[in-house]
């Protein structure tokens, strides 16, 4: 859900206040997994679809699986001594606004993950998390992989002095971890990005920064060869 957010603020070039996703109603209301695992292409879909998903402001991340309710898509809550009825103190909010996936889809191969990073942003891709729980630092060479169970996102690349290409990603571990959250991982190695999954996001947030719904896309330029599009009309 950070790539979301991530492509807002770069259409809005920054002028706007970010804005993140809420991954816990992706969770309590969504068909798309849940606390212990899922997929991105349908997280994206399910979002399309629905019509909308509220930021983290409404719903916190709380790491647990949670029904599906008002109160567990949209919540606001009083301090402790102004108690609602029967003791409760949090309530269902029903007017908020919301961030809308106008069109999602995936790219496949370094050429066509860079044209999409490089044209409008940070997409999803998967990953071992074995070869990154002990890194702290430099480029990752990605030893022992088996599989994917882990979703990143892939913001970047670059080479090093000495030739060595790579890919920068952001993980999901906290700041303390890796180069202050991020890390670099070779390209052309034994990483195999694979496929991985964008979608263009608008908002209720972003109409006096550019990036509102009715503009339908984000950033104006179009991704890179090989992406498979899906839009409101194609589905």
């Amino acid at each position: 859900m950070s790539s979301l957010g991530d492509r807002l603020n770069i259409a809005s070039k920054g002028q706007q206040p970010d804005v993140m996703p809420a991954p816990q109603v992706l969770i309590n209301c969504g068909t798309a997994g849940d606390c212990n695992g899922g997929d991105s292409g349908a997280a994206y879909a399910w979002i399309h679809e629905v019509g909308g998903i509220p930021d983290v402001s409404c719903q916190a991340y709380e790491a647990q699986n949670l029904p599906c309710t008002l109160e567990n898509t949209c919540r606001n809550c009083l301090p402790e001594f102004k108690k609602l009825r029967k003791g409760r103190t949090c309530y269902a909010v029903d007017k908020y606004p919301k961030i809308f996936v106008e069109e999602h889809g995936n790219v496949t191969g370094d050429a066509a993950i860079m044209a999409e990073i490089y044209a409008r942003g940070p997409l999803v891709c998967y990953i071992d998390a074995g070869p990154l729980e002990d890194y702290t630092g430099g480029v990752n060479m990605y030893e022992g992989a088996k599989g994917t169970n882990h979703a990143i996102a892939l913001l970047g690349w670059g080479e090093t002095t000495d030739g060595l290409k790579y890919y920068i990603g952001r993980n999901s571990w906290g700041s303390y971890w890796g180069e202050q959250g991020w890390f670099r991982i070779v390209r052309g190695g034994a990483f195999d990005a694979g496929t991985c999954f964008w979608a263009v996001p608008s908002s209720d947030f972003s109409s006096d920064y550019g990036v509102g719904r009715e503009d339908g896309k984000v950033g104006g330029k179009e991704g890179g060869e090989g992406k498979t599009r899906v839009s409101r009309m194609e589905q």
